[in-house]
């Protein structure tokens, strides 16, 4: 296949993360209008928090169920189309109810509408950017736009105009972009090919099946790294700010402030991760994120009110939330048959949506209930340091630092070959594209 044009691509990468940024903005609107909607409604805690699980496991649903449908023909494009104008239109929904079984229903349809946007687009996007830019392509869609607009724009918009206006308005933000972002990618997206920009080299695909991509090394190993993902996050910015709070060591002011700077790095991070992955290689930057992750847990727990020093350690350190393009993402795209693309990224969604997004903030939750409140930060290390052990077993899918490693000009790497396994990711003298089975 000829390379699509740097003019298109940009394009492309530009519509997407609008589409992505629309999904990541009506997400994450539940969450900072619920004390709006409690506070109406008269909701208990528990009926609040079922609020957020039912979109999470409708989301992971349908993230692992549109896979094989959208793998079976070429029809991403028109699903990605249908699915974000469903979105834009059925999102006033959440404004209209009056009663809480009614907004359960909705927040329900919601994530089976959303959960399959995420897949479908970095789909598209692995099939149809360069390899060279793959991952910053997939980073910038899958974690910078959607960061910009679901961790900074969502919160700023949203609690403003529900304290003016009333939490109903705010769910009604999303209806205009989402029919324009539709609009602009039927206008301007090409229908996306089977084959992959700058595929090196093709290898038979393996048997299609739902589970079948499991059996792949990297896809599995995803998997597990994309629920240490949603956990970290998810215990980070739920526990970190409960902590201190509880300690009274930060004013609200300064958790805002550092909460604020955990949200920067990760916009910076979407970017800087996948662009280092591309030259030091995907599971180098990997296991790199996932070490720099144990930095803020254990900043807060031993520099108690220092904001001027947590600050800087939250930015440094908060790294893991770059990883998540790559886990979800670039990494499966590079490791199996395009025939099995969408299924594979549907399936680590949902698996990382389930076993972090949701066990992640139940097992710290309990654990300082049992230990008390530093027990979630502990829990926020053991994450990182798994995610580095599991991150250091990838098997490298680069272009570059494959093509560095047959190049006959390439430096000699140890002799030890675990030494050369450890550090040079030499796991596998198989086709980027396809990895061992188990």
């Amino acid at each position: 296949m000829t390379e699509v044009s740097r003019t298109y691509e940009t394009a492309m990468v530009a519509v997407l993360g609008l589409m992505v940024g629309v999904m990541a903005f009506e997400q994450t609107s539940l969450f900072f209008l619920l004390p709006f909607i409690k506070r109406e409604m008269a909701l208990t805690n528990s009926q609040a928090g079922l609020l957020g699980t039912v979109y999470f496991v409708a989301f992971a649903l349908s993230s692992w169920l549109a896979g094989p449908l959208a793998d079976r023909g070429r029809g991403r494009k028109a699903a990605l189309i249908v699915i974000i104008a469903a979105t834009s239109l059925f999102s006033v929904l959440s404004a209209a109810v009056h009663s809480y079984a009614s907004l359960f229903a909705v927040r329900l349809l919601m994530g089976l509408l959303e959960g399959p946007v995420l897949p479908l687009a970095q789909s598209i996007l692995a099939l149809e950017s360069p390899a060279k830019r793959r991952a910053l392509n997939m980073g910038i869609v899958g974690s910078l736009i959607g960061n910009l607009f679901g961790g900074l724009i969502a919160p700023l918009t949203l609690i403003h105009l529900a304290s003016s206006h009333g939490w109903r308005a705010g769910f009604l933000l999303v209806a205009a972009p989402g029919l324009v972002s539709a609009a602009l990618a039927a206008l301007i997206l090409h229908q996306p090919s089977g084959q992959p920009v700058a595929d090196e080299v093709s290898a038979p695909a393996p048997q299609n099946g739902m589970f079948n991509v499991l059996a792949l090394t990297n896809v599995w190993q995803c998997a597990c790294i994309g629920c240490c993902f949603a956990a970290y996050l998810s215990v980070g910015i739920a526990f970190i700010p409960l902590f201190y709070s509880t300690g009274g060591d930060l004013t609200p002011g300064e958790i805002a402030l550092l909460m604020s700077t955990a949200g920067i790095s990760a916009i910076t991070y979407s970017v800087i991760v996948p662009m280092a992955s591309n030259w030091i290689g995907r599971r180098r930057a990997m296991v790199a994120a996932y070490s720099l992750g144990i930095i803020p847990p254990l900043a807060a727990i031993s520099c108690g009110g220092a904001i001027a020093l947590l600050g800087p350690l939250m930015f440094f350190g908060w790294a893991i939330s770059g990883t998540g393009s790559l886990s979800y993402g670039t990494i499966p795209s590079e490791s199996v048959d395009p025939s099995m693309l969408s299924r594979a990224i549907g399936l680590i969604v949902a698996l990382g949506t389930l076993g972090g997004g949701l066990l992640g903030p139940t097992i710290a939750g309990w654990s300082a209930d049992v230990w008390g409140p530093r027990a979630p930060l502990l829990v926020m290390v053991t994450i990182g340091v798994t995610g580095a052990l599991i991150s250091l077993c990838l098997t490298e899918t680069a272009p570059k630092r494959i093509q560095q490693r047959r190049s006959p000009q390439a430096p000699a790497s140890p002799a030890n070959p675990l030494f050369r396994e450890v550090f040079d990711g030499r796991r596998s003298q198989a086709a980027p594209r396809h990895i061992k089975e188990m």
